[in-house]
């Protein structure tokens, strides 16, 4: 019996992120500075509590959480440990079922001093015995630093080769895999400038093409802050998270997220977003509005 002629019901896929499943990458891009990084770890931490992930923007509360590995060839283990800590501290990620499932789930890997050849530098979870547990999720932080020697980042045929790569492992695993990028020169101006940042991954468009989805961080202009309501003297504090590119399913409206005191980046809603969007029993916060229930640990 021909498969697709049997079916009838949609099929669905297992996501682990919007847009990305098992074996595929996501790229998440923005230029240095801008929260990438720590925005990134924050959602592995949530993946890995069974919190809802960036406010609910990547994904609901999974109760005992799911297995996650970051690595980073970009920062040392004491600032990683930092901003763990601040995570935790920001999440009430202290104890409790959700911060077990965190210690259980999370592996932090820096891998910054491995070769590029050595497995990509990944250390995977591991049960109660010691055994290891297949991660849902592999961060790469950068992209760059997990080249092989000689690629070059812009050279279509080289980066396909590399992506196909990543893309078997991942498929071993049945994990999916988020690549932390740069951007380039066109990404700098269209965050400067509010235009259009998709396909403004640094490199080669091959890039682009191994995503099924994309998502762009970037400061907001002058303008787009006095719109929102944001003083120029606070406007270094806030960060735009935004969706460029999806291969299967609904593009997602951007997400405004302000650092706290120790960095991390909290999604809120803005004060000209408020005007438009009800905000029942949200505590306004230095000019915004905050809502605790979707980034708060709960035992």
């Amino acid at each position: 019996m021909n498969r697709l002629a049997a079916l009838v019901a949609q099929p669905e896929r297992p996501y682990i992120l919007p847009g990305i499943y098992p074996g595929r990458l996501g790229v998440i891009t923005a230029v240095g500075g801008a929260s990438k990084s720590f925005m990134t770890l924050v959602a592995c931490v949530q993946i890995a509590a069974g919190l809802p992930v960036l406010g609910g923007l990547w994904g609901p509360a999974v109760p005992g959480g799911r297995p996650v590995v970051f690595i980073s060839r970009e920062d040392d283990i004491i600032d990683l440990e930092a901003r763990l800590y601040s995570i935790c501290q920001h999440l009430q990620l202290t104890a409790g079922a959700a911060f077990e499932a965190y210690c259980h789930n999370l592996v932090v890997c820096n891998a910054r001093f491995l070769e590029p050849t050595m497995d990509y530098g990944i250390i995977l979870p591991e049960d109660a015995n010691g055994k290891a547990i297949p991660p849902v999720l592999v961060v790469f932080d950068t992209l760059s630093r997990f080249l092989p020697p000689g690629t070059n980042e812009n050279d279509a045929i080289q980066m396909t080769e590399f992506f196909v790569g990543i893309e078997d492992k991942l498929s071993d695993w049945g994990a999916g895999g988020l690549l932390i990028h740069h951007t380039n020169k066109a990404g700098m101006q269209a965050a400067r400038d509010d235009l259009d940042a998709a396909g403004t991954e640094r490199g080669s468009v091959a890039i682009s093409f191994a995503a099924r989805t994309a998502w762009s961080v970037r400061k907001p202009s002058q303008q787009k802050a006095a719109k929102h309501g944001i003083s120029e003297e606070q406007r270094s504090h806030y960060v735009i998270l935004e969706q460029t590119k999806i291969n299967h399913g609904m593009m997602h409206d951007p997400q405004w997220f302000r650092k706290n005191s120790t960095g991390v980046p909290v999604p809120i809603t803005t004060p000209a977003q408020s005007a438009t969007r009800p905000a029942a029993n949200r505590p306004r916060i230095g000019g915004v509005l905050d809502d605790p229930s979707t980034d708060t640990a709960r035992s």
